[in-house]
């Protein structure tokens, strides 16, 4: 099995196609060379399955790590009743439907101020804590 990317690009948790049998596109029956040309993208490759779940898993580090924005108090209420959230704590919950796999929007809010990120669903109580109050922390250093 082979995967087709560019790998000068920025993996995004999805391929262009798959071939079965290494060597045409399980859609078309196009040869890579063909899915070149076709896409006018001389960097398209092929990889196998080893090399696309390392790719993946860097993505889903990278999600999970992603940036915290500040939203709304009415932003941050309007996650929490859209659906049920899939699961909630002391002041942050995840929203109920998964960004990507098992990594979720995660709200919290701290200091009468809202925020939201993306965090895996599986991700410790006391891990979120502390990266709650780090990133309030470099808050405050960057604003003193």
């Amino acid at each position: 099995m082979r995967y087709v990317i560019d790998p000068t690009q920025k993996f995004d948790g999805a391929v262009i196609t798959c071939m079965t049998d290494d060597v045409h596109c399980d859609f078309y029956g196009n040869t890579i060379e063909q899915i070149r040309e076709r896409d006018h993208n001389p960097n398209l490759t092929t990889i196998g399955p080893e090399e696309l779940n390392r790719l993946h898993k860097q993505y889903i580090s990278d999600l999970h790590n992603g940036p915290v924005e500040e939203i709304t108090e009415e932003d941050y209420w309007d996650s929490y009743n859209c659906l049920p959230p899939a699961r909630v704590l002391p002041d942050m919950f995840f929203v109920g439907e998964p960004y990507h796999s098992d990594v979720f929007p995660f709200c919290f809010t701290a200091e009468g101020r809202y925020f939201r990120c993306r965090k895996r669903l599986n991700t410790p109580i006391t891990q979120l804590r502390e990266e709650v109050a780090h990133y309030m922390a470099t808050l405050k250093s960057a604003n003193a």
